[in-house]
């Protein structure tokens, strides 16, 4: 097994993947987690980071309680938001991403910050919102706020090509790790390319917070 990680085709064998679910299983508190994470976020795949203006479309989704989510309102709600697109048959990143939001969550609490977290399936036909509230239970703890979406692939593409995030091949697996952060309505979005560590993307959105009080 292995993590391809953007267009320069980085790969991760299966025991460094492990090493990574250990770390983040550790919440990236502790040493052993934080250093982990870093490493890999230091060493082998720095993060790009740009900002940029998205419009989002208006399309309704269903979230993991089938309950339907107009995505645009969604989006413009006051809290900062983040979005990510992921799959649940996913074998390499996006476990590792959707498990360190609870810590995310938690590091961001202490700076009294609540974050609206929504992950969006890039496999609507297989994701059902069934099968991603099963997807979301196996994430313990499961992070408040987070909103799992999937819908019709015409407006799964829609979405995608919004943010640009179409993936160019025909195959999921090689989507890339893409992060969106919004700290405030009517706010450009930034874009993070590449993995990072829970303490890092929590950091992330903490500059942008307080970055956006400023303006």
């Amino acid at each position: 097994m292995g993590i391809f990680l953007g267009n320069k085709g980085k790969i991760f064998n299966g025991a460094i993947l492990s090493l990574v679910m250990v770390g983040i299983a550790l919440g990236g508190s502790g040493a052993y987690g934080k250093g982990l994470l870093g490493h890999i976020h230091n060493s082998h795949s720095p993060v790009k980071r740009s900002v940029s203006h998205y419009d989002v479309p208006v399309v309704t989704l269903l979230d993991q309680e089938r309950r339907k989510i107009q995505l645009d309102q969604a989006l413009a709600d006051p809290n900062p938001v983040l979005v990510e697109f992921f799959f649940t048959t996913c074998t390499t990143f996006c476990d590792i991403r959707s498990a360190r939001l609870a810590s995310v969550q938690d590091e961001l609490a202490q700076a009294n910050i609540e974050v609206s977290f929504y992950s969006i399936s890039v496999d609507p036909e297989f994701d059902t919102p069934e099968r991603l509230l099963a997807y979301s239970t196996r994430m313990q703890p499961v992070p408040e706020n987070w909103s799992l979406l999937t819908g019709p692939i015409s407006d799964i593409h829609r979405v995608e090509s919004s943010f640009d995030a179409r993936n160019p091949s025909a195959d999921k697996m090689l989507h890339q790790p893409l992060t969106f952060i919004r700290a405030r309505p009517g706010q450009d979005w930034i874009r993070l390319e590449g993995m990072m560590s829970s303490h890092d993307l929590a950091q992330q959105i903490r500059v942008a917070v307080v970055s956006s009080e400023t303006h």
